[in-house]
């Protein structure tokens, strides 16, 4: 996939996952305000389904140094790195981790009916997210 390590753009990383949606979208502006986006690189897995779908939700941002925090001195030696930041509610956590457990870690597909109870998981998991936010603002 990648002809050089100057390519790979994850080599280190964070995952920061919140309790409510609202809290990562919070986090989302901070992330973007205070780092420069590879955009081209970065992914946000919602807007990759289809509206009629379930499945995997996080957000995924490289990014540099940015702005005035390229130029300290402090952080000369990080001025070409990139990292991985992931924001996801503890609820998204919770799906990716028993898909990856499920689907990814084993050698053979799961069948199908798995597939989409694992997808069903995913929807009742997302409705307690939306649940959880309204429950919060009311």
């Amino acid at each position: 996939k990648y002809r050089s390590l100057e390519e790979v753009t994850d080599l280190s990383g964070v995952r920061i996952i919140a309790y409510l949606q609202e809290d990562c979208d919070n986090i989302a502006r901070i992330v973007e305000a205070e780092f420069e986006v590879d955009e081209s690189n970065s992914v946000r897995k919602g807007d990759e389904l289809d509206p009629d779908k379930f499945g995997y939700l996080s957000n995924h941002y490289v990014i540099s140094l940015g702005g005035n925090r390229a130029g300290l001195r402090e952080f000369s030696a990080f001025g070409d790195m990139k990292a991985e930041v992931q924001v996801r509610t503890l609820l998204q956590h919770t799906w990716a981790a028993i898909d990856w457990k499920f689907r990814y870690k084993e050698e053979r597909e799961a069948p199908r009916e798995l597939r989409r109870r694992l997808f069903r998981i995913s929807a009742l998991l997302e409705a307690a997210d939306n649940e959880f936010s309204s429950v919060k603002s009311e």
